[in-house]
């Protein structure tokens, strides 16, 4: 009986012999390697101030370091209407998979690899940048139809994809015509949770970590932070909306 490496070695060698050389020369699909999903939404309702803008980029920072390979990355914003969250990039992180079956079979070429994933970081940088760069401020927000919209249509785009993450950059203040601004500061948690349910405006978020940054500070000139009562309102109303969806865990902060 061979040692377990002459085994392997052997192995290795057969499946390098069947590999077509065209296979080296090929286009990488950065995709096919991952199996997660990462949904980046970020409010474009509120002009952003000095406090916001360093606050997104330390969480967009931390964001990029915990990416791994075959992490497709979906990027969408908060507007004015559900109908305003086109998606502001899409695409899979490049990097080569680790462990045996990639030693043994795999085509991946890490220089490639490292090329591909500077210029991938530089969009999805150019397209975030855009946005600090050009701020809007809106009289709506329309912020929970906008979730429920872009997690349903992310997790069906791909099925065999988990949406992991949903990562929001927002101060969370609602006001659409469904959740009035007024009554949003006022009624209870429950009562504005069971208007949405009744409009089945629910998140597809099944199993994902939910992370809120942004969160704590009012949308009125000045900028205060919220009084402890309507923080703590709000902060039970998103995460009970979460957690019907399905969440695996809820995290609502001004940082990341």
């Amino acid at each position: 009986m061979w040692p377990t490496f002459s085994r392997l070695a052997a192995l290795a060698l057969l499946f390098l012999a069947s590999t077509p050389e065209r296979a080296s020369a090929a286009t990488q699909d950065w995709c096919a390697s991952g199996d997660r999903t990462i949904l980046l939404m970020v409010d474009r309702t509120t002009a952003y101030d000095a406090t916001d803008k360093a606050t997104l980029k330390a969480g967009l920072v931390s964001l990029a370091h915990g990416l791994e390979a075959g992490d497709r990355v979906v990027v969408r914003v908060i507007g004015a209407s559900y109908t305003d969250d086109a998606p502001v990039f899409d695409g899979c992180v490049p990097g080569c998979p680790s462990g045996l079956t990639e030693w043994l079979i795999g085509t991946c070429k890490p220089v490639q690899a490292r090329r591909d994933r500077a210029a991938y970081e530089q969009r999805l940088a150019k397209a975030l940048m855009d946005m600090l760069a050009n701020p809007k401020q809106t009289k709506t927000s329309d912020i929970a139809q906008g979730v429920a919209q872009a997690t349903r249509s992310v997790a069906a785009a791909d099925p065999r994809r988990t949406l992991a993450e949903v990562l929001i950059f927002s101060d969370m203040l609602e006001n659409s015509p469904h959740l009035p601004g007024k009554a949003f500061r006022k009624e209870s948690p429950d009562r504005l949770l069971g208007k949405l349910n009744g409009l089945d405006i629910v998140p597809a978020v099944k199993g994902a970590r939910v992370v809120v940054w942004g969160f704590g500070r009012d949308d009125a000139p000045g900028r205060q932070a919220l009084s402890p009562e309507l923080r703590q309102r709000l902060d039970a109303f998103w995460r009970g909306f979460f957690r019907t969806g399905g969440a695996a865990s809820v995290r609502l902060g001004q940082d990341f």
